[in-house]
């Protein structure tokens, strides 16, 4: 979906009603995919990495502003599309399999950042409605209060050290690790 019909959902859902493109129609699911595009990568390296400038947090007031007007534009709720969670640090082979399992399932990434590892579950909040945004908006979970607009993922690419996206990627990640290590132990050997 082009800018254009992100455009088209924006004003559609600010009007009260979901309309698409003509001749067009497409589920949330459909759009969560095209605004959710994240970086082609090579053995899980995002290829560029964003630079990102220091966001200092506005006082209480412009804060709650800013969140809603910054929330209101935003359609799909990118944040609202997944949820990621820290896993163990992989330290040997089996530790590894372990989060191959886990990208065996469909929807399921992992990805490293300051060398902590996470899992992202691709899958959507059951409470998010694409025409009224928030339905428990008032008694959301606290870690929904706390995604503060500044941290925001909707506007800027993810910087991530490593992303995997499929088991074969991470797959391939490991067999280059253990070729690095056999070539490591060897030149010790030599020495």
């Amino acid at each position: 979906m082009g800018e254009e019909g992100v455009n088209d959902l924006r004003r559609s859902s600010e009007a009260g009603a979901v309309r698409s493109a003509p001749g067009r129609s497409e589920s949330l699911d459909a759009v969560s995919r095209a605004l959710y595009n994240p970086p082609e990568t090579i053995e899980g390296r995002s290829p560029v990495k964003p630079k990102r400038a220091a966001a200092k947090k506005p006082s209480k007031e412009a804060a709650k502003t800013k969140d809603a007007s910054h929330c209101a534009s935003c359609v799909p709720a990118k944040c609202c599309m997944y949820f990621s969670t820290e896993i163990d640090a992989p330290e040997n082979e089996k530790d590894f399999d372990d989060i191959l399992w886990m990208l065996a399932h469909r929807d399921v990434e992992v990805y490293t950042k300051r060398r902590r590892w996470y899992i992202m579950v691709k899958n959507p909040c059951r409470f998010y409605d694409p025409l009224r945004g928030c339905l428990i908006y008032p008694s959301r979970p606290r870690i929904c209060r706390a995604h503060h607009p500044a941290e925001c993922e909707f506007h800027e690419e993810y910087d991530f050290d490593l992303h995997f996206h499929s088991y074969e990627e991470l797959e391939r990640h490991c067999r280059l690790r253990l070729a690095k290590k056999a070539r490591s132990a060897r030149s010790r050997r030599a020495r």
